[in-house]
């Protein structure tokens, strides 16, 4: 097949699935309903200080801020069993995320809300730009890349702006979440990864693990690989990291976030944009509220959804340790993502933001060979993962609340699409 008709199929797809996706906002803008389309509006418009009064952007930061004011002032016991438990502050990052108060504080630096969003907005545009050189580095050295080098250009530059149309990133932004910089982080890791330099890619996994835990299990990754050189940038951050955090915030401090997480392994979120198999699980089963922002609670323990939900994450995890790993490239890697995020028991609807670099080598994988099933998949898990469906109360429990599950099926999807293209080479 010819370049041209390659060109022509992945444009006519790509604008397809963008316009499918703006249509489907303006279609819900139309009967009243919050779309994702307003995400983007409001990503654009903060910069100038419109943010509605109602919106207070700091999803992260404020649990991060109080339990970093408990550490601060005179205290007694540990900071998990007062803040989580006793407060019941939704306080879930271990420690070492309040190293980004404890760093600045100790240069007697403010650090506003204002401040973190501001680092946030920029995240956004940080992970387009990744996610763009992504595919231009993916598809750079193949038979069209070279013969039309215009057009793989004009790839690079459409898929890097198809990252603004993905809900899940600009939602990170839009709650004031810490997400918005790690998703960034892992479009980094995803393009040092993919351009030989493993070991800056191991210490940008492991900045991500300092705030996000279940990404530890990139070390067994690695090693399973003999990928020495990632595993040990990934250990050189960690342990810079965690020792400062020790020094802090001391070994109990660090013991006791082991109580918050067997805590929320066990209860979950049942709130309709926890995307984990724990959530669809909840939702199905009607075990919680799922349209009722609770800052302080938790669903009632099930020891159904939580023996299945166990079942499902040891199955996942062990599907990205051992995904090809006789002949492991990039795929792996960002298959070992995915799973990561979609494994815990409380995934939401923005860590799926780490997907547009997983989308970017997909996309780029069917120019060379579009096949229809493939291109169709790939159409239907972006859909799942870019677009937002909001919450309808006839959609609160039982079947029909499996439509909040298409997220984590696009996910599932994309870990299939990768690891058809790991076999294909």
């Amino acid at each position: 097949m010819g370049t041209r008709s390659p060109a022509a199929v992945f444009l006519a797809l790509l604008t397809a699935a963008v316009a499918m996706n703006l249509a489907a906002a303006v279609l819900f803008k139309h009967v009243g309903l919050q779309t994702g389309l307003w995400d983007l509006h409001f990503w654009a418009i903060w910069p100038g200080g419109h943010a509605p009064s109602w919106m207070p952007v700091n999803d992260s930061w404020m649990p991060m801020r109080k339990a970093w004011e408990w550490f601060r002032a005179p205290h007694h016991g540990l900071l998990y069993q007062e803040v989580f438990f006793h407060q019941h502050i939704k306080f879930q990052y271990p420690p070492s995320s309040l190293l980004m108060f404890a760093l600045p504080d100790a240069l007697h630096v403010a650090v506003s809300d204002r401040i973190l969003n501001g680092i946030g907005w920029l995240a956004v545009i940080v992970e387009a730009a990744a996610t763009g050189a992504l595919a231009y580095v993916v598809s750079r050295d193949t038979e069209w890349a070279r013969r039309t080098p215009r057009f793989h250009f004009a790839v690079a530059i459409a898929i890097g702006l198809a990252v603004f149309s993905f809900h899940s990133v600009l939602w990170a932004f839009s709650l004031g979440q810490i997400q918005a910089w790690l998703n960034a982080t892992f479009a980094l890791a995803a393009l040092a990864y993919c351009g030989g330099r493993q070991r800056t890619a191991g210490v940008l996994i492991g900045v991500i693990c300092l705030i996000k835990p279940q990404f530890a299990l990139f070390a067994l990754w690695a090693a399973l690989r003999g990928k020495w050189r990632l595993l040990g940038g990934f250990a050189a951050a960690v342990a810079i990291g965690l020792t400062l955090s020790l020094l802090w915030f001391g070994w109990t401090n660090h013991l006791d976030y082991l109580s918050a997480i067997s805590f929320m392994n066990r209860h979950g979120e049942a709130y309709y944009p926890n995307s984990a198999v724990n959530g669809v699980l909840n939702r199905l089963l009607g075990n919680g509220d799922p349209f009722t922002v609770d800052k302080t609670a938790f669903p009632p323990f099930s020891p159904l959804i939580y023996d299945l939900s166990l079942l499902t994450s040891l199955a996942l995890i062990a599907f990205a340790l051992f995904f090809r790993r006789k002949h492991d490239d990039l795929s792996g890697f960002l298959a070992a993502a995915v799973v990561f995020t979609i494994a815990s028991p409380i995934a939401w609807t923005h860590h799926l933001g780490i997907l547009p670099p997983v989308f970017a080598v997909l996309a780029v994988a069917q120019i060379a060979r579009p096949q229809a099933l493939v291109v169709a998949a790939l159409v239907f898990a972006y859909l799942a993962s870019a677009a937002f469906i909001p919450p309808m109360p006839s959609l609160a429990s039982g079947l029909p609340s499996l439509v909040y599950a298409l997220p984590l099926a696009g996910a599932l999807v994309y870990l299939g699409l990768l690891s058809v293209r790991s076999r294909r080479g």
